[in-house]
């Protein structure tokens, strides 16, 4: 007999909202400052990121973090809505 995987018994549709979800706690922990969202680890040194912090510093990281947590936000509603 085969084993269940563990998102064996979610539904498809509710699926579609973990990306909408994780872009909002992306914008939470950008808006609230947390450390693991904002640190930098393993950037490229052209990266839209990278340019935003060096012309901004931190505020540029969240800046940029919050700007593509609103995407991602956008990007995964529009996804759940047509599925």
């Amino acid at each position: 007999m085969k084993d269940k995987d563990l998102s064996s018994d979610i539904p498809v549709a509710y699926t579609a909202w973990l990306i909408p979800a994780f872009g909002g706690i992306m914008l939470v922990g950008a808006i609230q400052k947390w450390k693991w969202v904002l640190q930098m680890q393993g950037t490229r040194p052209f990266g839209f990121l990278y340019w935003l912090g060096h012309l901004w510093e931190e505020n540029g990281y969240r800046g940029g973090i919050i700007l593509l947590s609103i995407i991602i936000i956008i990007c995964g509603l529009l996804l759940a809505f047509l599925m």
